[in-house]
């Protein structure tokens, strides 16, 4: 059984108990004894992952800045995307003709 042991797996698929029973059944299977130890941790980590957002503040888009913009509010590191909101929050309380359409 490969199982993927990188901390950006999040096992988010699962859908149900029946799921996670078949994954451990199939890890207990694996001839490496390690195999249901690193399966029980994906397990016991996809339950500590967040549901879904009941009331979002947000919305999720695609859109393209410059190379240079983007790179200037990532060098200013972790939470960068919240100080870029900032930055446009407090662009539009200087255009408050704007934030009004």
């Amino acid at each position: 059984m490969k199982i993927e042991t990188t901390p950006y797996n999040p096992l988010n698929f699962f859908q149900s108990d029946e799921e996670i029973a078949a994954y451990l059944h199939e890890a207990e299977k694996d001839d490496d004894p390690d195999m249901i130890v690193i399966a029980q941790n994906h397990v016991e980590q996809a339950r500590k992952t967040r549901g879904k957002n009941k009331k979002p503040t947000k919305e999720q888009v695609v859109i393209r800045y410059d190379v240079d913009v983007l790179s200037a509010f990532r060098a200013t590191g972790k939470g960068w995307q919240t100080r870029m909101n900032d930055a446009l929050k407090e662009w539009l309380s200087q255009h408050p003709n704007l934030s009004q359409v």
